[in-house]
């Protein structure tokens, strides 16, 4: 066997080891900054913050769709009244923060 050979095979192992270990790695990396998200049912105690939490989702998006029609204070009573009592409501909770709702009304 030529040498000039056994060196290219010899790199070209070293070079998929290599490759390996640099995309386990990418891998390990994402997955730890990947944060755990839970989906759960949302409680009645929480109308309030999922309230807000629409409340700041609307006024972010102000720019895209027209802005509500109705007070903050308003939005909070509705929340507290229809919404979470008589809805399927879903939140996303990141470290016991709420990050994202979803109401389903069963239709």
């Amino acid at each position: 066997m030529d040498p000039s050979s056994k060196t290219a095979s010899a790199q070209t192992r070293w070079l998929t080891k290599v490759s390996t270990v640099v995309v386990a790695m990418t891998v390990l990396i994402q997955v730890s900054l990947t944060p755990p998200v839970s989906a759960l049912r949302a409680l009645v105690a929480e109308a309030d913050s999922l309230a807000d939490l629409w409340l700041r989702s609307r006024k972010a998006s102000a720019s895209s769709i027209p802005p509500t029609v109705h007070s903050d204070e308003e939005v909070r009573q509705w929340f507290n009244e229809v919404v979470v009592p008589s809805r399927e409501v879903w939140v996303a909770d990141l470290h016991g923060d709420l990050v994202a709702l979803m109401v389903l009304d069963g239709q």
